[in-house]
């Protein structure tokens, strides 16, 4: 696996590992809150529950097993009635897990371990004496559980084994299946919610990776082509310089021309380690602009009248021209770096345009800034390398290595204007006779901040 692949997964799993963990205890807390929520919405209605019996007791004449039987069925209860500690035998009017005995005696001595007895009269006469637990069953269903000792102070209360009189306990069970099932749906869906959230996020975060990662391996592969073209290029010049300099150690007539052919290879190379070397100042933040009053139109004449004499062995014509008969406003910059960007431009137009083709540089001032151009005839530029044509390491075509183009002028070029805060862009010409690039500077005296 390559190591930006590595790389992707590491990210991937990382991001995933993190999110995860962010998105479970998120989760993890709104279940704790819809379950207390839910506890709470099911304590309230046991109570109210209990507090329905025991005003029920309070308020009738009559307790018969119908309405016993009645209340258990609509709200899934148990309730058990001792008056004076003797049990109103009622065999109940639903079937659970446990047997209703067992859950009695359990809950009847859990309630003794807390203090309360059903079995002796409460010690207030006018208070009712109340607790309220939870209660698990033989088979681990769980129960909510209210014991109370309650005082009958009015008169006689008739219950199907006679009159009731003194004091009355309740034990009142709930069977919490039905809320427990909820509770595990409840959970379930959360559950289902953390995993489903954490595949979208590991799919998701491995389309981010790859979307962080392709301009590196863009780069990687961009870089890799022009090691293995200036490579190329480098052996080819040395290969020159060695045949040329041990045919030149023998003497003779031709010595000259192998000397030359050194000096001319050299240059070459030094061109390509130039190229390399400011680019890498730029990438270290190290590249140091002196910066002056530039004239503008001294800068195009200049550049233009060193490009005449190469222009003019392929028969192509350099002009320039300007806005105006007004001198155009200065330029604060390097005037040696604006000179090389002019000269970048400038010979990928003597280089690109055939015989009996035309160069036309121009300059302008609008608005608060200055605009270089240089136009050419030649062949344009291709609407897929269009948008990469300033990119490092970019070459439009294979041509270019054998017109000592190695992709890296542009870039150059870029880095210099957007040094002096200007910017470079490149169109067509209407017709596709050739290309125009555009170099706009602010214009003024007013200091860089360029490195």
């Amino acid at each position: 696996m390559r190591p930006l692949q590595r790389l992707r997964l590491r990210l991937t799993l990382v991001c995933t590992a993190m999110t995860a963990i962010i998105l479970a205890c998120v989760t993890w807390g709104a279940y704790h809150v819809a379950r207390d929520l839910q506890e709470q919405s099911g304590h309230s209605a046991f109570q109210s529950d209990y507090s329905f019996i025991v005003h029920h007791v309070s308020t009738q004449t009559v307790l018969d097993q119908a309405w016993i039987a009645q209340t258990e069925n609509a709200n899934h209860l148990i309730v058990y009635i001792e008056n004076n500690g003797e049990a109103l035998l009622f065999p109940g009017s639903w079937e659970t897990p446990t047997s209703r005995e067992v859950l009695v005696g359990a809950a009847r001595e859990y309630a003794l371990e807390l203090g309360l007895r059903i079995d002796t009269p409460p010690s207030s006469a006018a208070n009712d004496e109340c607790i309220f637990f939870f209660l698990y069953g033989s088979h681990g269903e769980r129960y909510r559980a209210a014991v109370a000792s309650i005082p009958l102070s009015r008169g006689a209360l008739r219950g199907w084994t006679g009159p009731m009189r003194g004091w009355m306990g309740i034990i009142l069970l709930k069977d919490m299946r039905e809320e427990d099932a909820v509770l595990f749906k409840l959970a379930a869906v959360f559950i289902l919610l953390t995993l489903a959230g954490t595949l979208l996020l590991a799919v998701f975060s491995f389309w981010f990776a790859g979307r962080a990662i392709r301009p590196i391996e863009e780069s990687q592969r961009r870089q890799t082509q022009f090691v293995a073209a200036a490579s190329h290029e480098l052996r080819s010049p040395l290969a020159v310089i060695e045949a040329s300099a041990s045919a030149a150690a023998d003497g003779g007539v031709q010595s000259g021309r192998f000397l030359a052919a050194i000096g001319r290879e050299c240059r070459r190379m030094s061109r390509l380690v130039d190229d390399l070397l400011l680019l890498a100042r730029a990438d270290a933040g190290s590249w140091t602009l002196r910066c002056e009053e530039v004239d503008v139109e001294t800068l195009v004449l200049s550049q233009s009248e060193v490009f005449e004499g190469v222009a003019a062995e392929k028969k192509i014509s350099v002009t320039a021209g300007f806005d105006g008969d007004e001198a155009l406003p200065p330029v604060y910059g390097d005037p040696q770096r604006l000179g090389q960007v002019l000269a970048i431009l400038l010979d990928n137009a003597v280089s690109y345009t055939p015989a009996g083709g035309r160069i036309h540089v121009h300059a302008g001032g609008e608005g608060g800034s200055v605009r270089l151009s240089v136009a050419d005839t030649g062949p344009g530029i291709g609407e897929g390398d269009m948008r990469h044509i300033f990119e490092r390491f970019y070459r439009a075509d294979s041509a270019r290595s054998a017109k000592d183009h190695y992709g890296l002028g542009l870039s150059i070029a870029q880095e210099i204007v957007s040094l002096h805060g200007g910017e470079i862009a490149v169109k067509n010409n209407p017709g596709g006779a050739g290309c125009t690039f555009t170099v706009e500077l602010p214009a003024g005296t007013a200091r860089l901040s360029g490195r």
